[in-house]
């Protein structure tokens, strides 16, 4: 195998200062764009069905993704934006979009077959989600602004879907075990 430092192409794409970046080459696959200034990336694909698609148009966008296998989809339209991501193990998932300013996202997925769909709308929202074990699937939609999130999910088939429409709304979710499901609504 052979790593390949793929932030000359970048550079030479984006025009934009971009942290180094690593793909250690099976079948990782990387598609990025930002427009606007100031955004900074750091990825790093190791192996595995690797796929990391991201956009970043508003300014001052932070991503760091890290990834041994799986999907990332990736998208921050407004300012200040901080995206966060870790997956290990094979099978994983993710599919994110931050558009409003100041939204956070600080996600981690081990095991396999693990999915996550996370969508802040609004403006200062905080999201943090971890899921651990396999076949885990995680909702999550928060429309308003000053929302926060915290969800953590051990054990395998588990289902968590969580919807924040207001603002300064709170949620902080545990779920520990095997073959449950939860659903929660606050407007």
């Amino acid at each position: 195998m052979r790593l390949f430092p793929t932030y000359f192409v970048l550079s030479a794409l984006l025009l934009q200062a971009v942290s180094p970046l690593e793909c250690l080459a099976e079948n990782s696959h990387l598609e990025i764009r930002q427009s606007v200034t100031r955004n900074s990336l750091d990825i790093e694909q190791l192996g595995g069905g690797a796929t990391a698609i991201l956009s970043q148009d508003g300014s001052f966008n932070v991503a760091t993704i890290r990834t041994d296998s799986g999907e990332i989809k990736a998208e921050q339209s407004g300012e200040g934006n901080i995206l966060n991501l870790n997956q290990n193990g094979p099978g994983n998932e993710m599919d994110l979009i931050q558009r409003g300013s100041e939204n956070s996202y600080s996600l981690t997925q081990s095991g396999a077959n693990n999915k996550m769909y996370l969508l802040q709308d609004g403006s200062q929202n905080y999201a943090m989600a971890t899921q651990n074990g396999s076949r885990n699937v995680l909702k999550s939609v928060q429309r308003g602004a000053h929302n926060i999130l915290r969800t953590r999910q051990d054990g395998s088939n588990n289902f968590i879907s969580q919807e924040q429409n207001g603002n300064s709304l709170s949620a902080e979710i545990i779920q520990e075990g095997n073959d449950m499901r939860l659903e929660i609504v606050q407007n």
